[in-house]
């Protein structure tokens, strides 16, 4: 089970005033040699607990920076401070599934049509409100955009940094959506913060490590 690889703090004893939890003995993730076995193997280990918290938990850790994540003496993590939590409802995450989807195969029309699923594009345009499927036709401007800005300069990632790879084009694509007045959903944004602070991780302790 997960208890084996992370910890949690337990509430002792909670007043109006003051809350007491279980003392974790360890120190910041981030403060770990890099490339070392051990911190390659916890750094695997959170993502793939995180991951597991967004596909399959109640909610996810929505505040993961490196005050919040320690390595402990035995070697297992220990998170803190689940003040920010997020869930993602079945709609987002079957658009951030074909998001990845679609950046994998490099297709730009259908990485628009996942951000038009995310609710995005949900009001077609003035000019295009009498025509027939008006957003399906919008799409087409923020579709080339998408694959101006990831597709067609060559980066030829591969193995540990298409993780960076694709952290930097989450990044890309929330940049396109505020560029194009587009609103995304509050827990793809939590999402992505999160993905880019795994993504530190992995980019300082871990570069060569294939979590997948």
């Amino acid at each position: 089970g997960l208890d084996a690889v992370v910890t949690v703090p337990r509430p002792i004893l909670a007043t109006k005033a003051v809350l007491v939890m279980t003392a974790l003995d360890g120190a910041p993730l981030a403060d770990a040699p890099p490339r070392a076995a051990r911190t390659e193997r916890a750094v695997a280990d959170l993502v793939r607990v995180w991951a597991l918290s967004v596909t399959a938990g109640p909610f996810f850790h929505a505040d993961m920076h490196p005050g919040n994540v320690l390595l402990l003496r035995d070697g297992t993590l220990g998170l803190l401070d689940f003040g920010v939590v997020g869930h993602l409802p079945a709609r987002t995450y079957s658009s951030v599934l074909a998001m990845a989807a679609a950046y994998d195969a490099r297709d730009s029309a259908a990485l628009a049509a996942a951000l038009r699923d995310l609710g995005v594009l949900a009001e077609p345009s003035p000019r295009h409100a009498t025509e027939k499927n008006p957003p399906d036709r919008d799409l087409a401007p923020l579709a080339a955009d998408l694959h101006a800005l990831l597709f067609a300069p060559p980066t030829g990632a591969s193995g540990a940094s298409s993780t960076r790879a694709a952290a930097a084009a989450v990044q890309t694509i929330v940049d396109i959506a505020e560029r194009n007045a587009l609103q995304l959903p509050r827990e793809f944004s939590l999402l992505v913060k999160q993905a880019l602070y795994l993504d530190r991780y992995i980019s300082a302790l871990a570069p060569d490590l294939d979590v997948f």
